[in-house]
């Protein structure tokens, strides 16, 4: 048998199926204005999710076409592209009208299972993360702050002793900051987790879940074929095996913190020890269950944070040493007297959030308000954006929060080779 014959029939057979599909189906917003596609297959898709440096196209359609545009999307099907403050807040809120993407759902299913907080809707959502959300509070996340302070001092240490004259801060960071999390959420170091588990959080995930121009295809794939099972794919089973073992690890915590309190005992100051201390409405599989996910989106969104917030700060070496000289200056330990720090801090989660952007697909047909009237390309001036069931949009939240005054942070883009979007 021919393979590269059957290979090839197999391609034109998809793309002409694929092409017939997004030329009959009619877009209600196609007359909103959006910058050109450079390509047919990939449309904007490759500058909006791969572009280096950081935003640099999505920054500059937000200047040229404001917060509502047209985009292209893999094989010329057309998205919108909402960073106005009335419609991101109509998208969000209406979770029944506004989904994940197929594919993005099977990755939450993968990673988080049936009981994930990032997999499960409605009501058990909300119940399990207004459950959580007692662990987040300011009063509780002062509990952890020497926990954090112990990791922090050891990549201090990390850093100061290296003789290299350019040191590659994602190396010490990332590590780093799967040691805090660790330690925050199991009160285990990483030396006694199951070392499986360390590689895969270490390195496999964070490449596994950043976009590629294979990935892109997939995802666009299964927003035109929500029938289509991509979860066979090898990375669905590195994700599976991630949950798996984190899941086993947050068990055997939980059980032993559990124990600790039946008898009367200290279970400590972690985040999972918190949450048993308050007696919620969470059952310890339900803890349990978000082992994987917290330890994902806790290592990868701080490590870039801290990145990109080192990255301006070398930028600025006069902001670096007056954020020096106040933390030296003050004696006290409490991060809310050192208002400078804390201006750097808010202003790197506004310029560089952990979810620049946020796809979502339409379930039903709907209209999107804005908060200003926008131009079609025919002149009509519109307050409301008609979508049609199965539509796609994305949410600018970096666009979003950059349309805001700067602060102490310059809005130029910056070079990052070691940190890229993370799917969300």
């Amino acid at each position: 048998m021919n393979y590269l014959l059957a290979f090839t029939s197999l391609a034109v057979a998809v793309i002409v199926y694929v092409a017939a599909s997004v030329f009959t189906r009619k877009v209600s917003f196609r007359a909103v204005p959006g910058p050109p596609s450079p390509s047919w297959i990939f449309g904007n898709m490759l500058q909006l999710w791969i572009s280096k440096p950081y935003g640099k196209y999505e920054f500059a359609w937000l200047k040229q076409y404001g917060n509502v545009y047209r985009l292209k999307g893999c094989f010329g099907r057309d998205c919108l592209m909402v960073s106005d403050t009335r419609a991101v807040q109509h998208v969000l809120n209406n979770v029944d009208t506004f989904r994940n993407s197929p594919l993005l759902k099977r990755v939450f299913y993968a990673l988080d299972g049936p009981k994930g907080v990032q997999y499960v809707q409605g009501e058990e959502h909300r119940r399990l993360r207004t459950a959580l959300n007692v662990a987040f509070t300011a009063s509780a996340v002062r509990q952890y702050q020497e926990l954090f302070e112990n990791v922090a001092r050891k990549i201090s240490i990390k850093l100061e002793a290296s003789s290299e004259s350019v040191v590659d801060v994602c190396q010490v960071i990332g590590p780093g900051t799967l040691a805090a999390i660790a330690k925050v959420v199991l009160d285990r170091s990483v030396e006694e987790l199951d070392e499986e588990l360390v590689q895969l959080l270490s390195t496999v995930l964070a490449e596994e879940t950043r976009h590629t121009p294979s990935s892109v295809i997939a995802n666009a794939l299964s927003t035109l074929f929500p029938q289509l099972n991509l979860s066979l794919l090898p990375a669905f089973g590195l994700l599976r095996k991630a949950r798996k073992l984190a899941t086993r690890i947050g068990t055997q915590v939980i059980e032993e913190k559990v124990a600790a309190l039946e008898g009367g005992m200290d279970p400590g100051n972690d985040l999972y020890a918190y949450l048993l201390r308050q007696n919620t409405t969470l059952t310890k599989e339900d803890i349990a269950c978000q082992t994987c996910i917290l330890l994902v989106n806790g290592q990868d969104t701080t490590a870039n944070t801290l990145t990109f917030g080192l990255l301006e700060l070398a930028r600025n070496p006069e902001l670096q040493e007056k954020i020096r000289k106040e933390i030296h200056s003050m004696s006290t330990s409490s991060y809310d007297n050192k208002p400078l720090l804390n201006a750097l801090i808010k202003e790197s989660l506004r310029m560089f959030p952990a979810e620049a952007l946020a796809e979502r697909v339409a379930v039903r047909d709907t209209v999107i308000p804005l908060t200003e009237s926008i131009t079609t390309m025919a002149g009509e001036h519109i307050e409301h954006i008609p979508v049609r069931k199965g539509d796609v949009l994305f949410i600018g939240i970096a666009s979003y929060q950059r349309s805001i005054i700067s602060g102490i942070i310059s809005s130029k883009p910056i070079r990052s080779p070691s940190v890229g979007r993370r799917q969300s």
